[in-house]
């Protein structure tokens, strides 16, 4: 029988953060979750911090707290398993609160995924699997940056971490007897470093789509451009789109203006851009064409279409591993991954080798085996 949840403690000054962190400090584990607004800004807006130890609930409003110690105090306590579930958003938000990413990280929706209970599962329905609960959605989509909140979200929120510290419970025992609680924790590890030390501004062309279509001249001004693109959204605490939208910095790129009537003909360019730093992004073309040997090199290409077996064969491998391990098969290997190991061979005299992607677990109970398996059947 589930308890019922108790009342949650409202915290709204820095002296009643401390003294919950002291009550936290001494448990093994808790649950955390963050409420927020992002809808047209850069930054996520912090609504709401929700702690759990499975016995309370409290609820700390990071627009009235200034010292956020305590939490990081939390956050860096080896001795104390942090529990989100689907967390990336969360940590985020509390890297550039806080200034501490959590550590050790457990996140359930990845634990369900190990303990073979569906893939990217949500937390309602992940709930109703282990604990038999349905839980409302209705507060999903609320203002959690209004004072004050409604009654309905209080609730809501302490939800999200009351019974998630029951659900840790249930899947840390299943994990530890299945012998895979160590790779939920460096999957966490991996999500943590991520939050930790984000892309480098200068590296953000690398995730324009198509960008691998563009010579080195062409990269290095796209390059620049996502610079700026990105010193003026985090400046302007704006959506990327909202400042210029990808294609239209590739356009820029591919085509190379030198004047403004030939920036003007660059599709859907806003004129509110042209106005305003028209003359400012010329010379940075300019500026990243002349320096030739800061070009980059070019981006990978998509794999051939003759890959398209090996990629079948890596897929089927996934498959069969993940039924005999009991684990969701996109845990074991992605596209990204699939893409790194396949891109180091594809000449006819390079081998399949590990690619660091695939390092850690996933080379002790799959990878190493599939890169055995690859040069078996295709390079032999």
């Amino acid at each position: 029988m589930t308890a019922p949840m108790p009342d949650p403690v409202w915290i709204d000054t820095d002296d009643q953060l401390a003294q919950a962190a002291d009550r936290w400090l001494q448990a093994d584990a808790v649950a955390v979750d963050t409420e927020f607004v992002r809808t047209q800004t850069f930054y996520a807006d912090p609504g709401l911090i929700q702690v759990s130890d499975g016995q309370q609930v409290w609820l700390l409003d990071p627009i009235a707290i200034s010292d956020f110690s305590p939490l990081a105090q939390l956050f860096s306590a080896s001795g104390v398993v942090k529990v989100f579930h689907s967390c990336s958003e969360d940590l985020e938000l509390l890297m550039r609160l806080v200034g501490v990413v959590p550590r050790p990280l457990f996140d359930s929706q990845l634990a369900a995924a190990f303990a073979g209970l569906g893939f990217s599962m949500g937390y309602q329905r992940l709930v109703s699997e282990l604990l038999g609960l349905e839980l409302p959605k209705d507060e999903t989509r609320s203002n959690w940056c209004h004072r004050p909140l409604t009654g309905s979200q209080l609730h809501y929120a302490a939800l999200d971490v009351y019974y998630l510290m029951q659900v840790y419970r249930l899947l840390n025992e299943r994990l530890q007897q299945a012998q895979k609680l160590t790779w939920v924790l460096e999957e966490g590890e991996t999500l943590a470093s991520a939050a930790e030390a984000p892309v480098a501004i200068e590296e953000y062309y690398r995730q324009v789509k198509v960008a691998w279509k563009l010579f080195p001249d062409q990269l290095a001004v796209l390059r620049s451009l996502c610079t700026w693109r990105e010193e003026r959204a985090r400046a302007r605490n704006l959506p990327r789109s909202r400042v210029v939208r990808d294609s239209v910095l590739w356009d820029m790129a591919k085509y190379l203006p030198t004047t403004l009537n030939q920036l003007k003909r660059i599709p859907d360019i806003p004129q509110s851009i042209l106005q305003r730093e028209g003359e400012q992004l010329l010379q940075r073309i300019e500026a990243a064409l002349a320096d030739k040997d800061a070009y980059p090199s070019r981006l990978p290409f998509p794999l051939p279409a003759s890959t398209k077996p090996i990629v079948k064969r890596i897929r089927e491998f996934a498959r069969e591993r993940a039924t005999q391990l009991n684990v969701e098969p996109e845990l074991l290997v992605k596209k990204k991954q699939i893409d790194a190991l396949i891109q180091g061979a594809l000449k006819p005299s390079q081998r399949f080798s590990l690619p660091p992607i695939l390092a850690g677990w996933r080379a002790e109970a799959f990878a190493n085996e599939l890169v055995e398996t690859l040069n078996n059947e295709f390079k032999s």
